[in-house]
């Protein structure tokens, strides 16, 4: 699964899909010995405990994977990391799903989608607790505290996210179990086939619960996040439309079904942490449309 000794043109090209995040944190590809390595590091001091708690998630995960079927996550390699500022870890050739789903084919699909199933069921504890939902208030006013535009479109959003804020429940229902946290389709790595899976980009949130996990690929499915700005053709949109309808009845249904209201606060909140990020006025009409069509289909009016 790790590519050791990859030539010239083949390190190149991998370099390509490296850079900064839209955490601020730099991701790149070094070279140690026979081996090709990811190294993530932040400039900013102010980044170091929560590097050490996303290295510490991916670590105890790493030790774990056994436990999943065809899932598993990058060996974390260096322990000289200073001052908490940069972990290295094992490179991997798999392209992120996001790259692959509009051209899978439906076998491909369904390998993917029986990994993910397994992986989500698996943290499923099949117990549920009623939580209260200060952790969740506390981050809502995070989010518009660190909203620094202020154009027209930043203050719809922030209306919308305050809104949201208000209506919040005192209490939640949630199923209990582990959780990635940020289980987007490029955080997800595969194999062609769909049958592997390579997790990376563990992140913590204000409520462990794989409902989490599931808010953030309904981010993908619902509202298509990782192709926000792809320009596709009609055979392409086809393709992915099926796909996504797809993933989404097989893999996010029965926790549709079962926790509605919790999902529906989650998924708010899941977009509406991106608000700080947002880097262009499309994408933040892009915060403002999911957090809409959200809306709608929570009373129905869309399917």
């Amino acid at each position: 699964m790790h590519r050791s000794a990859l030539s010239s043109e083949a390190a190149a090209a991998a370099r390509q899909s490296f850079g900064t995040a839209r955490s601020g944190s730099v991701i790149e590809l070094i070279e140690d010995t026979d081996d090709l390595l990811v190294r993530k590091w932040s400039p900013s001091e102010s980044s170091s405990e929560g590097f050490l708690l996303q290295r510490k998630k991916q670590s105890e995960f790493f030790e774990s994977q056994d436990r999943y079927s065809g899932v598993t996550t990058p060996r974390i390699r260096n322990g000289r990391d200073v001052g908490g500022r940069h972990f290295d870890m094992d490179f991997v050739s798999f392209l992120p799903v996001s790259e692959q789903m509009i051209t899978w084919s439906p076998s491909a699909v369904t390998r993917f989608v029986e990994r993910l199933s397994g992986f989500l069921n698996e943290n499923a504890l099949g117990e549920s607790v009623t939580i209260e939902t200060d952790g969740l208030k506390a981050k809502f006013d995070q989010i518009v505290g660190r909203v620094l535009h202020d154009g027209a479109l930043s203050r719809c959003a922030v209306s919308m996210v305050e809104r949201g804020r208000r209506s919040l429940p005192e209490k939640l229902v949630v199923p209990v179990g582990y959780e990635h946290g940020d289980l987007t389709f490029s955080n997800i790595l595969a194999s062609h086939d769909g049958d592997s899976l390579v997790l990376i980009d563990f992140t913590l949130s204000p409520i462990e619960t794989p409902l989490q996990d599931v808010a953030k690929l309904l981010q993908e499915l619902r509202y298509r996040w990782s192709w926000r700005n792809r320009d596709l053709n009609n055979q392409e949109m086809a393709r992915l439309d099926a796909n996504l309808r797809y993933v989404r009845s097989h893999v996010c249904r029965s926790f549709e079904d079962e926790f509605d209201e919790a999902l529906f606060w989650i998924t708010f909140l899941t977009i509406a942490r991106i608000l700080p990020y947002a880097q262009s006025s499309a994408e933040l009409a892009w915060i403002i449309d999911a957090l809409e069509k959200l809306d709608l289909e929570r009373l129905g009016v869309t399917s």
